[in-house]
């Protein structure tokens, strides 16, 4: 392969690298190896500090378990997220995608906006409508008008500007039998990612 034809071929993401072959010599074959590159995209402002996550216990609001904060806390790492649509993204995350018969799986939402204009209403925890198991509705449907992420009846909490992200929405918990399970989570034209979670007896 020439170094044309490598470099043609060659494409760069983080944690990828590439070997390339060069020419002969005068003194015998040689390898010309390209250096291992991490591109490393800076974080986001609004991203850089965690607010919190909190959940009902009873009529209380209260900080939520560590475990489920810190599922919170891998949004910006996570590898999967919610499709941008207008400048906003929905997303759902889980601590495992595999577990055994018994054991609940717990889906954190988290919602992010860079559209101008836009705001977040992050007081919470807000209650969780348009959530799919298996293509079928498991809560409350999203609303059909309107903005689905403006919350229903009189809203007397923080209102942020773009951009923003959101983690105040309540914690989903479900209990599978054995099998593969879809989870998606849809608000209108927003679309989550989708989470495959294998419980095994």
């Amino acid at each position: 392969m020439t170094s044309a034809d490598c470099l043609a071929l060659a494409v760069i993401v983080a944690g990828a690298f590439t070997d390339c072959a060069g020419a002969p010599d005068a003194q015998g074959p040689a390898k010309e190896t390209m250096t291992k590159t991490h591109v490393t995209q800076p974080m986001p402002d609004h991203l850089k500090q965690f607010p919190g996550l909190s959940v009902r216990s009873g009529d209380a609001i209260v900080p939520a378990a560590p475990a489920d904060e810190a599922v919170a806390r891998g949004y910006m790492a996570a590898p999967s997220k919610g499709a941008w649509s207008d400048g906003r993204r929905i997303t759902i995350l889980t601590r495992t995608a595999k577990l055994r018969a018994g054991e609940p799986v717990r889906i954190v939402h988290v919602v992010e906006s860079t559209k101008p204009g836009d705001s977040l209403y992050v007081m919470g925890p807000k209650v969780i409508l348009g959530e799919h198991v298996n293509g079928k509705l498991v809560t409350a449907s999203a609303p059909t008008l309107g903005d689905p992420l403006v919350p229903s009846g009189d809203y007397d909490g923080r209102v942020i500007p773009a951009p923003a992200v959101d983690y105040n929405y309540d914690i989903t918990q479900y209990l599978l039998p054995v099998g593969r399970h879809v989870i998606e989570w849809r608000l209108g034209a927003l679309h989550s990612n989708l989470l495959a979670i294998e419980v095994t007896p």
